[in-house]
């Protein structure tokens, strides 16, 4: 494994772990443990070609698969010979039944090809997962409608709104990658309302902006920070929300949403964060644990991640203030926005 891919820092839990042990709370030890000597061993375990790939995808160097017209025809057509194979897709039907115009709409569906990697089966299946999850997070009266909109979001969504803790950067990687960055200190406890933000945001960057194909193919990076405070793990109350959220967020972005993250980045605030984040690897799973890159957030190691992140395709212009970059967020200024581009969807009736 070359150096500079290798998991940063990880002897600083080990280090570390006894003397967090005495305060760390006891729902924590409950967590079953997979250690940064697993994830070596994980990663060790891959072969060279599994590797190579996971390194192109983390790095942005993937090959595009061209997709000609007569390809495009033959992917959508064994699409609907395999959505058909499947039983139980109540959600999908009724979809299909109210805005047949949206479901089978052929750009609407080749967002899911992409996202499945051109496994027709595999995007046939999140197809219907999607349906499903969407009714589930925003009802009926919303989830079938052809487009999300701010407008429609609960009362209870309006706190996790407005502290705008996801965002999708203004600008894209060096591979055309959409950058999704997270302030896990200005999370809402609301679990839900975090994931009606995060398919909002999703959605909005792959059908509303215009190079949302662009980022179908090339998919997002991942940039989450913050969040560990004094010992004290914030904004979620209890483990329960924490693990739902985590695996709500990696089910969704897998196996329902047609997006892909092939690339992570994970920024500890202080050593307690990284023994949570350690504790937490087993319920990413393998795929998604290939694909992290972790960093401990501070200004002696400052310069070391900015160039790691640049190494990945992502310059210091582009990143963060809260990082040590050069790019200043205005979670305000994105809100006012979106709302009033949904406000003039509404007008002109493409809600």
């Amino acid at each position: 494994m070359h150096a500079q891919h290798e998991i940063r820092n990880p002897c600083l839990v080990n280090n570390n772990m006894d003397a967090a042990n005495s305060w760390m709370p006891s729902w924590l030890n409950d967590i079953p443990f997979f250690n940064w000597d697993s994830l070596r061993e994980e990663r060790e375990s891959m072969s060279s070609e599994e590797h190579r790939r996971i390194l192109q995808e983390k790095f942005g160097f993937e090959g595009d698969i061209v997709e000609t017209p007569n390809l495009i025809s033959e992917l959508l057509l064994n699409l609907e010979d395999e959505l058909d194979r499947i039983d139980e897709k109540e959600a999908y039907e009724t979809a299909l039944f109210i805005i047949p115009d949206h479901v089978t709409d052929k750009n609407f569906l080749v967002a899911f090809l992409r996202a499945s990697l051109y496994d027709v089966r595999e995007a046939a299946q999140r197809l219907v997962t999607y349906w499903s999850r969407k009714v589930e997070l925003f009802g009926t009266d919303v989830a079938f409608k052809p487009y999300l909109s701010l407008l429609y979001y609960k009362e209870e969504d309006h706190m996790a709104l407005a502290k705008c803790a996801l965002n999708v950067l203004p600008h894209r990687d060096d591979s055309g990658r959409a950058i999704l960055f997270s302030l896990l200190k200005n999370f809402d406890n609301n679990v839900n309302s975090m994931l009606r933000l995060l398919w909002y945001i999703m959605h909005e960057v792959i059908f509303q902006h215009a190079d949302g194909e662009n980022v179908q193919r090339k998919g997002f990076v991942y940039i989450g920070t913050g969040g560990l405070l004094n010992g004290k793990f914030h904004p979620f109350d209890s483990i329960i929300s924490f693990e739902n959220y985590v695996s709500f967020v990696v089910s969704d972005t897998r196996s329902a949403l047609p997006v892909r993250i092939p690339s992570l980045h994970l920024f500890a605030t202080n050593s307690w964060s990284m023994i949570v984040i350690e504790r937490l690897l087993l319920h990413f799973g393998r795929n998604i644990r290939a694909r992290l890159n972790f960093y401990i957030s501070s200004e002696e190691r400052k310069e070391g991640n900015l160039e790691m992140l640049s190494s990945c395709g992502m310059k210091r212009s582009i990143i963060p203030m809260e990082l040590g970059g050069e790019s200043e967020q205005n979670a305000d200024a994105w809100l006012m926005n979106r709302m009033s581009s949904d406000l003039c969807a509404a007008d002109a009736g493409q809600d």
